[in-house]
């Protein structure tokens, strides 16, 4: 019995010293729908949301978005792909949001936010690329974030990636591909 909790405390402190030298915490691995699920909002339509494992970068499969944000008479439309906390997320202290974003050369704007239960705050930015590219958004560099420092990190409940046409700048159409969202510690 004393081997058994000397082990598992053992794991534990290995766990969290991880943490706390830098490593990830991932979000979601879009390897299946667990907590998952996608909306469309004020004009986006959602053309279709699947898992699929075809092209995947991580793992064996991916998460593919199509839509269209054409609508011309909407001052603003998005479709989301909302990720569902089972449990809190603590994730106090990040330096850096990362996302597999497979693009197809037109500029989307995507914004990634993280709700407490009260308030959201956000990172954000444009996918312009084509392919795959891992998209990283250092918090203490970026313009691009919103209200960071007022919600609670220490509970995150639901996180959500939109694809928004950013107030009709961004009047898109198109499909991207997602995989591994993660934080970074370091």
């Amino acid at each position: 019995m004393l081997k058994k909790v000397s082990l598992l405390t053992f794991c534990l402190v290995f766990l969290l010293w991880g943490v706390a030298l830098g490593e990830e915490v991932v979000i979601h691995d879009f390897e299946e729908y667990r907590n998952m699920r996608v909306e469309q909002a004020n004009g986006g339509v959602l053309e279709f949301f699947d898992i699929t494992s075809e092209n995947a970068v991580e793992g064996e499969a991916c998460a593919v978005l199509g839509f269209d944000l054409t609508t011309p008479d909407q001052t603003w439309s998005e479709v989301q792909i909302i990720v569902d906390c089972p449990t809190p997320l603590n994730i106090e202290g990040f330096k850096k949001v990362k996302l597999w974003v497979y693009g197809d050369v037109v500029p989307h704007n995507v914004i990634i936010l993280f709700w407490d239960g009260f308030l959201e705050c956000s990172v954000y930015g444009q996918v312009d690329w084509e392919g795959w590219r891992e998209w990283v958004i250092d918090i203490d560099e970026t313009v691009n974030k919103w209200n960071v420092e007022n919600v609670r990190l220490d509970r995150i409940e639901r996180v959500r990636i939109v694809v928004s046409d950013s107030g009709g700048v961004y009047k898109t159409k198109g499909q991207l591909l997602f995989d591994r969202l993660a934080v970074a510690f370091e």
